[in-house]
């Protein structure tokens, strides 16, 4: 239930706005609030749209975060959360599933990373799920906290991408991945689709990468068939983060 998640949250860590913009931290929560809304706005999310009669939006609630970092320093993080438990089946989503990296794909891409000359690197995709156009443009959710929206008298965000909670965020971020994946010649296998493969002949030699994904969390591997390293001729590493 997305609205208890706040009552699993360690010491420290508040539970509300209220509490968040009240707190000894208030100005960092503040900042973390604000760069969510940035990131929200510069990723068109949504469009802002004056709430239309006896509509009823799905309402949300920023999710917080401390992250300790190798200096040593602490991160506020916030994230705008959708009350996707209180959606309605056939009227705010269809479809929800979405196959995700597990376990075997993560193994086979680390016993692959071992062999000679392979090139491992992981990815963190950033704000995964707000990357991922609707297949619906009429579902309406409440602003998030501080954001501004001068000049209307009720506003309301009609969604153009996705958001952490929706139910069908997963399947959302799926598709559109897979769609990019194919655009840079990586194919889903058929007995994994959470798994990529690209195959690129380089001279006598065959280079393949292998990715795959978990939620926000990306992992890929290069590697040649005659075994030679991959980072020599200049051709990098996997390139999965520049691809993706």
């Amino acid at each position: 239930d997305v609205a208890n998640v706040a009552n699993l949250l360690p010491a420290g860590v508040p539970k509300t706005v209220k509490d968040a913009l009240s707190g000894p931290d208030a100005a960092e929560w503040r900042k973390a609030i604000m760069a969510e809304n940035d990131t929200i706005r510069q990723m068109g999310v949504f469009e802002i749209v004056e709430l239309p009669p006896g509509a009823k939006p799905l309402p949300g609630m920023m999710v917080f975060a401390k992250k300790k970092l190798d200096d040593g320093s602490t991160k506020f993080k916030a994230r705008y959360v959708v009350r996707g438990d209180l959606q309605v089946h056939g009227r705010d989503f269809g479809a929800t599933f979405a196959a995700a990296g597990d376990f075997t794909g993560y193994r086979l891409a680390a016993a692959l990373s071992v062999q000679p000359g392979a090139h491992p690197e992981a990815i963190d995709i950033k704000g995964a799920f707000l990357y991922a156009p609707m297949d619906d443009n009429d579902l309406l959710v409440h602003l998030p906290p501080l954001y501004i929206a001068p000049g209307f008298h009720r506003p309301v965000a009609r969604l153009r991408k996705g958001l952490y909670g929706l139910r069908q965020a997963p399947r959302l971020f799926k598709n559109h991945l897979t769609k990019q994946m194919r655009q840079e010649h990586y194919l889903p296998l058929r007995s994994n689709p959470a798994l990529y493969l690209k195959s690129v002949i380089e001279g006598e030699s065959v280079s393949r990468t292998l990715a795959t994904y978990w939620v926000d969390d990306g992992f890929a591997v290069k590697w040649r068939n005659d075994g030679r390293n991959v980072m020599d001729g200049g051709g990098g590493g996997s390139r999965f983060v520049e691809d993706v």
